[in-house]
């Protein structure tokens, strides 16, 4: 093999080039001192330095431009994938390990022929990264807080004006903004006025109105979808998960495979397993989070996991053999599901950030618009992406004018919502069939609604039935502004706690105001056990106090 000393060092800059690709070839062997010394000196190199092979590939790759690293990752560490600028397509193109050294080693064929191997070009490679680490601008320009929805052909960025009206500009395919993938739609400058893109409405010929047509014909519902997938190509965090829910042959894998075209850095997430050590790391740098399953009953830990997978808080990632680190998560989170979990803890802060969408029409099997491949109808097709990519940003501009989604949720998707609850929620059932309600002067006895709820969930629901702490944790939940009064304990009677409420089949303590009873906070009512220590303390201490008086009295 022969030795660096029969090929001579080049000195930085000598082994010249715009770009690797067009660096010239030289007369004679590769790294003579034949360079004009007084144009060799670049950013970091100093006229006349001696290089190795592996530093002037570094120093071409890095005069090129064409070439950028990932940059700073979520847990601090810097990812060393490669990009590289792809003109045609107006992206940075992530470059396979292989691609990369097959490039070092054409390279080498004219700059160094007498190394050029695997192991050389694979060397060439490392150092070039190891270059581009020192430099700032050799990493890709930041662009996730950036609400960009990039096409062929140009990006488009939704904005809002000083008078908060959101509009979208056009901007031009440019290495500046960092942009890493593309959407299948094809963008139509015939709808770029004075910088700004206008959508078209939807055409109700495309093949994406058809299906809409079809499976989401209630208008409201529809578009609670639409800005569903509108926030997903957004910055701003709605907090909310979308559950798709409905049975089987209803349009959802359709939808699915929309979603995952608009986003190709996409996921697909196991609920039952979320709460599972490294189940957050190969969520980090998504935008897109996919769930097709569920468990049955979803446990406190994973609904943890969920609510803050959901909110973008920082959470604990780790992998296999590395430490832990904390990451932000930058997706958001759908679920298409045919029948609707159960949880352990029915928290109001959980189901507030799930939004539930029905998918209530159901193709049969014999069905003559049936079509197994229909998906790819739309998402291979760069007419129908453009449809509903369109389509797609008339939600987003209403998501940026408002602030985020509507307060008054589609009479569909609040009936949905009840309905699942009281199907997975013992209680909300129990309400339902009791018909439970606050009413003025009306107070029935917490112990009476409890057992008449027991028997209810074991006699009729043939299910488990929760705690009372539990139960009365959930009608706090539902009814914040419940009052409770105290029943005074007589000689023949314990003291006793009333609610406000009519409950059907429950007979009322007492209805309208009356006395023996004072109003007290609402809870369990119970004593705890170092609470009753401290009190027959003190009751011993008086009592020992008393007898000391009386004594000195006598």
């Amino acid at each position: 093999m022969k030795s660096k000393a029969n090929t001579g060092a080049v000195k930085r800059g000598e082994a010249n080039g715009y770009a690797v690709d067009q660096a010239p070839k030289k007369k004679g062997k590769a790294y003579r001192a034949e360079a004009n010394l007084n144009e060799a000196a670049d950013d970091l190199g100093i006229v006349g330095e001696d290089l190795s092979f592996e530093l002037a590939y570094a120093d071409d790759m890095r005069r090129g431009n064409q070439f950028r690293i990932g940059g700073k990752m979520d847990n601090g560490e810097i990812d060393i994938s490669l990009y590289q600028w792809d003109e045609a397509e107006g992206i940075w193109a992530l470059q396979a390990t292989r691609e990369v050294e097959a490039h070092a080693l054409d390279w080498m064929r004219t700059h160094a022929p007498e190394d050029a191997k695997q192991s050389s070009a694979a060397s060439c490679v490392r150092t070039a990264i190891l270059e581009m680490i020192r430099l700032q601008g050799m990493k890709l320009p930041e662009s996730q807080h950036r609400a960009i929805v990039p096409l062929k052909g140009g990006y488009l960025e939704i904005l809002k004006d000083a008078d908060k009206k959101a509009y979208i500009e056009y901007l031009p395919a440019d290495p500046k903004h960092g942009i890493t993938s593309l959407v299948p739609a094809k963008l139509n400058l015939d709808q770029v006025r004075d910088g700004r893109y206008i959508p078209k409405p939807l055409d109700p010929k495309s093949r994406w109105a058809k299906y809409l047509d079809r499976f989401m014909p209630d208008m409201a519902v529809r578009g609670l979808l639409q800005e569903a997938m509108a926030s997903s190509v957004m910055p701003m965090c709605l907090e909310k998960a979308f559950l798709l829910l409905g049975s089987g042959s209803n349009g959802k894998s359709t939808l699915l495979h929309v979603l995952r075209a608009i986003h190709p850095k996409n996921t697909a997430v196991r609920i039952d397993k979320l709460d599972g050590q490294f189940a957050v790391a190969p969520l980090a740098s998504k935008t897109l989070y996919l769930a097709t399953e569920a468990p049955k009953v979803l446990s406190d830990a994973i609904q943890q996991v969920m609510k803050a997978l959901i909110s973008r808080d920082p959470m604990s990632a780790e992998n296999k053999g590395k430490d832990a680190y904390t990451t932000v998560p930058r997706g958001t989170l759908f679920l298409a599901l045919n029948a609707m979990f159960s949880v352990t803890s029915h928290e109001h802060g959980f189901w507030r950030k799930i939004c539930m969408i029905p998918f209530n029409v159901r193709l049969a099997e014999n069905d003559k618009d049936r079509d197994p491949d229909f998906h790819k109808k739309l998402t291979e097709d760069p007419a129908e992406m453009a449809v509903i990519i369109d389509w797609l940003l008339e939600g987003a501009l209403r998501l940026i004018e408002r602030g985020g989604l509507p307060e008054e949720m589609p009479e569909a998707v609040k009936a949905l919502a009840e309905q699942t609850r009281q199907e997975t929620d013992t209680t909300a059932s129990y309400f339902a069939e009791r018909m439970v309600i606050e009413e003025d002067g009306t107070w029935s006895d917490k112990n009476d609604i409890y057992d008449d709820y027991r028997n209810y969930v074991l006699d009729e629901l043939g299910r488990k039935p929760v705690g009372a702490e539990e139960l009365w944790k959930r009608v706090r939940e539902r009814m914040p502004g419940l009052q409770q009064k105290q029943k005074k304990a007589t000689k023949s009677t314990k003291s006793e706690r009333w609610v406000n409420l009519r409950v059907g089949g429950v007979k009322p303590r007492m209805e309208g105001e009356g006395d023996g009873s004072d109003e007290v906070p609402f809870g369990d009512g119970e004593t705890s056990k170092a609470a009753k220590e401290v009190i027959a303390m003190l009751s011993s201490d008086q009592a020992s106090n008393d007898m000391e008086s009386q004594a000195k009295a006598a």
